[in-house]
């Protein structure tokens, strides 16, 4: 304890109780609880990119901020390794979420990361171009084409005509 900190308890009056101070200081590792569905959010980069270090819990690797099936995945093989759901908790929709838990454990093996620090380039996944069909002709529905038919084969050739007779 501080000088000044001293000097201040000293000051406070009591009525026969002593008093003992207590410092208490609560580590927070994300901000808020992460879980499937959230996107475009900087702590669910933070925690793929601790996952992504390990490429045995997070194979897929991709740093989007998209609490993906992919991400759900991985922290459920992480919370695995260390024991943090109970058979119970794995039947339960929290079983791949980050909760105080399983952060505070993310932590203790990851360490705090800076997004991109690790070498892992962030992946910004873009829509994938899909071909498009014109349909001509009336009352299509929206159905895709017909394939085309396949040909029919080829007739054999006509045998060779036999030569004539010589008398």
């Amino acid at each position: 304890m501080g000088v000044l900190t001293r000097k201040k308890l000293s000051g406070i009056s009591t009525t026969g109780a002593s008093t003992t101070a207590v410092a208490t200081t609560t580590k927070t590792f994300f901000s808020k609880s992460l879980y499937f569905g959230l996107t475009n959010d900087p702590e669910v980069k933070k925690l793929q990119t601790m996952l992504a270090q390990d490429g045995s819990l997070y194979p897929e690797r991709v740093i989007s901020g998209t609490y993906d099936s992919f991400t759900v995945s991985a922290v459920k093989r992480f919370q695995d390794r260390y024991s943090l759901a109970t058979p119970a908790q794995k039947l339960t929709p929290d079983y791949g979420a980050v909760g105080p838990k399983t952060a505070e454990q993310l932590f203790k093996v990851f360490g705090d990361v800076v997004v991109g620090s690790t070498g892992i380039t962030p992946v910004d996944i873009a829509p994938v171009s899909l071909p498009t069909y014109s349909f001509s002709g009336g009352g299509g529905g929206g159905s895709a084409p017909a394939p085309a038919p396949t040909p029919a084969p080829a007739p054999a050739p006509a045998p060779a005509p036999a030569p004539a007779p010589t008398q």
